[in-house]
């Protein structure tokens, strides 16, 4: 069976299967050099990432920019302005 053949049945199998097949995948990385560097390297990429949305989402709840929700920030139109085209 080839391993696109066992990503299509994927989707077809039950919660509790899906958590078997992941035990044995993590199971089988552990064994393997390589893909256990991957894996960790894979692990480090997600945390990062976590770090920066969780620094996103304090972004976006301060009150740093509240200003800009203010109707009377909103100055400019549609009619302000001309197209940008780039010259040939």
């Amino acid at each position: 069976m080839s391993a696109a053949q066992i990503i299509d049945e994927l989707p077809k199998l039950t919660p509790a299967d899906l958590l078997a097949v992941r035990h044995k995948l993590i199971e089988i990385s552990e064994e393997n050099e390589g893909v256990a560097l991957c894996d960790a390297a894979a692990s480090e990429g997600a945390q990062i990432l976590d770090q920066m949305e969780t620094g996103d989402g304090a972004r976006s709840s301060s009150d740093a920019f509240a200003f800009l929700a203010d109707s009377a920030e909103d100055i400019y139109s549609v009619a302000d302005g001309e197209p940008f085209r780039e010259a040939r």
